[in-house]
């Protein structure tokens, strides 16, 4: 149901921007971080994805998360239930 429920706020569009924002700042702070680091190259791929993720959130991330609350929408709660 939390899931539900997150997915929900997300499908508005200020929520995806915001999701979007966090992401590449995430991202960035990692690209910071590789100087310090004893895996430099694993932060600075890892932080490039993330950043790149960031920048696609608000293209993908509103119809993906539509997609989702649909399709959950018209299963109901049963799915829920018959997970393992």
């Amino acid at each position: 149901m939390f899931l539900f429920v997150l997915f929900a706020c997300f499908s508005l569009l200020l929520w995806v921007y915001v999701a979007a924002v966090l992401r590449i700042n995430i991202g960035i702070v990692l690209l910071c971080a590789v100087t310090g680091s004893r895996l430099p190259m694993f932060l600075c791929i890892f932080g490039v994805l993330i950043v790149i993720g960031g920048v696609l959130t608000p293209f993908v991330g509103f119809h993906f998360a539509q997609t989702i609350l649909a399709l959950w929408s018209s299963r109901g709660l049963a799915w829920c239930v018959s997970l393992p």
